[in-house]
Parts: structure tokens; sequence; C-alpha cells
């Protein structure tokens, strides 16, 4: 995970939100089923945009610019027993499939899945489209 932290950090044009608390984190219990993974990167980088990409973020008590995956679950996801939304670029979905246990990158248009990773950072470099 501290890998794809430093890529997208040394990335230029990379925008990463605030750090979260502990309160921030209680937020996440509303979604059910969080990976370990995608709450250890968040601690890290709460929120990523790069290039029109996301990874979504834990809303701070500061308004900012970041997608709210509480938010962008409850409202938009029809399907959040099974997939928890994680981020999006122009033309894909982040989602993390529930029952599986794999990362997806699924088509915006036809709901698709291209790609499945077996590790965050597979799938985070690729919804960013950076290299680490």
């Amino acid at each position: 995970m501290k890998n794809i932290i430093k890529s997208i950090i040394s990335t230029d044009g990379v925008y990463i939100g605030e750090i979260l608390t502990e309160d921030n984190l209680i937020k996440l219990e509303k979604l059910g089923f969080v990976p370990s993974e995608y709450i250890s990167f968040i601690k890290e980088a709460n929120g990523v945009k790069y290039n029109g990409a996301s990874i979504y973020g834990v809303r701070t008590k500061k308004l900012d610019s970041f997608d709210d995956v509480v938010f962008n679950n409850l409202e938009c996801n029809d399907d959040l027993d099974k997939l928890l939304l994680l981020g999006d670029n122009e033309y894909d979905y982040l989602f993390y499939n529930k029952e599986i246990k794999e990362y997806q990158i699924v088509d915006k248009m036809d709901m698709e899945m291209l790609e499945s990773y077996s590790e965050l950072d597979d799938a985070i470099a690729r919804i960013l489209s950076i290299e680490w």
C-alpha cells in the first residue's frame, strides 16, 4: 500500500484530501463491510483526484472537492449489498465486489466488468492511470 501512495504523492497534478479522524472513519459503518485495504489507503490519502479520475474519500467537516464514498454508495449505488463504489474516471467505475472479494473496473456505459484485481493498489493505478 505504501508504494502506491508514494507514487500518487510524487505524481504532478495529484490532489489528496484532508487527513481522517476516527470520527470520520465511523461514517464508513453505514456501508457495511469495507475492505481493510481501502481503509488503510484513505487513512494515508483521503480521496485522490487526478486528470478527471477519483478515488473517493470520506468527507471531513470542512467542505472539500472530493467525492464522498458514503454519499455515493448510499445515494447512487443500487447494489450496495454486493458492490462498494470506491472511485471512477471518465469511462469506468472502481468497485469492490463483496461476494467474490475482488476489485473490479466496470464500464460506465454498459456496466460490463472489464478487469478484476485481487489488490487495491493495482486497481487504483488502473483507475487513475498512473505508473507505480
